[in-house]
């Protein structure tokens, strides 16, 4: 039997489902149809439909401004294989990590990770591929097929007739998304297109030629969410403050805490430009030489821990993008200019 959690947050409806064709939904209250979904994954051969789930929770946090799922289930097919799902949700963002493992003894030969569809009347879709500096933007008539190639979209975003948009965008895992590019007899194919149901991104993260022998390893893959009714965001208010460089290096890390705690208001970090870096140690990772990493997952890490902390004396923390960024108009980003606000 099918089990679910919807959660109320900045005028949405998030669904989250143990079973069936969609682990997410997103819906405005009264709105018969999502405006966004997220599928299911495929391990090799193996869909994840045919899951026997094997834990479903939702914890709320005590002052109601987030919420986290967690799920748990085995594709019982092959040599089995096991998806582990964690979510957080608040400030109209969700961030979701999947982990993907065979569970006896054997090796995940394959990965398409959860195809992301936007329903409804399109006005515009934006995108921006790896490795590219600038969006991709196209309004209709949309040519059907917008992007199809080996380089993994760092950002997507639709934008509704109603004006209502919608973005996902890469987690900090980069390099996870890229891993086949490092790989002999690996591949990985992206591909998104306009159909009748909307705006469809495909991720076949993982594709090996029927010679190769893939690891002995498990997958983790992170994805960030964010929905906007599209109205503009009112400017802020608090203590200004600015903190340049990439949002996951340990230096930046420890003054973005030591401000905080000494703040005794309402901090607001401005001129904030996410973006990929290739410094390994900022992701634990110092045997490395490089590996890509986009800090916008971070940004929403801070936000959730600063506005916590400065949340117990009646202050929040808030974030303004940097005018001239590439990211200036992300929906995640923008979503990180509002104070803390309960979910339902």
């Amino acid at each position: 039997m099918e089990e679910h959690f919807e959660i109320r947050d900045n005028g949405a409806v998030w669904t989250f489902r143990s079973r069936g064709g969609s682990v997410l939904e997103l819906a405005r209250p009264g709105m018969a149809e999502a405006f966004f979904k997220l599928g299911r994954v495929k391990c090799g051969k193996f869909g994840e439909l045919s899951v026997l789930p094997e834990k479903f929770r939702l914890h709320r946090a005590e002052d109601s401004t987030e919420a986290e799922v967690e799920s748990a289930g085995v594709i019982p097919f092959g040599c089995e294989y096991r998806v582990v799902r964690h979510c957080r949700v608040a400030a109209g963002n969700a961030l979701l990590t999947v982990d993907l493992a065979a569970v006896t003894g054997g090796k995940v030969d394959g990965v398409e990770l959860e195809p992301v569809t936007f329903a409804g009347e399109l006005a515009r879709v934006e995108f921006m591929i790896f490795g590219e500096n600038s969006f991709r933007r196209l309004e209709p008539p949309f040519p059907g097929t917008l992007y199809s190639g080996s380089e993994v979209p760092l950002m997507v975003r639709a934008t509704f007739a109603d004006g209502r948009k919608c973005e996902v965008a890469l987690g900090a895992d980069v390099w996870r998304h890229r891993a086949a590019s490092r790989m002999v007899g690996a591949a990985s194919e992206y591909e998104l297109a306009v159909t009748d149901g909307g705006l469809q991104l495909v991720r076949r993260v993982l594709k090996y030629d029927p010679e190769v022998d893939p690891e002995r390893r498990p997958w983790r893959f992170n994805l960030l969410v964010g929905w906007s009714d599209g109205a503009t965001p009112p400017e802020p208010e608090g203590e200004p403050f600015e903190l340049p460089g990439c949002a996951l290096s340990a230096q930046l890390r420890r003054d973005l805490r030591a401000l905080v705690r000494r703040s005794g208001g309402s901090p607001v970090w401005r001129n904030v430009a996410p973006g990929c870096c290739t410094e390994a140690a900022h992701v634990a990772r110092a045997g490395r030489s490089e590996l890509e990493h986009f800090d916008l997952e971070e940004l929403f890490a801070d936000w959730l821990w600063a506005n916590r902390q400065l949340g117990r004396s009646g202050g929040c923390f808030t974030l303004v993008p940097a005018p001239g960024s590439p990211f200036a108009d992300s929906v995640i980003l923008r979503n990180l200019g509002r104070p803390a606000a309960k979910l339902s």
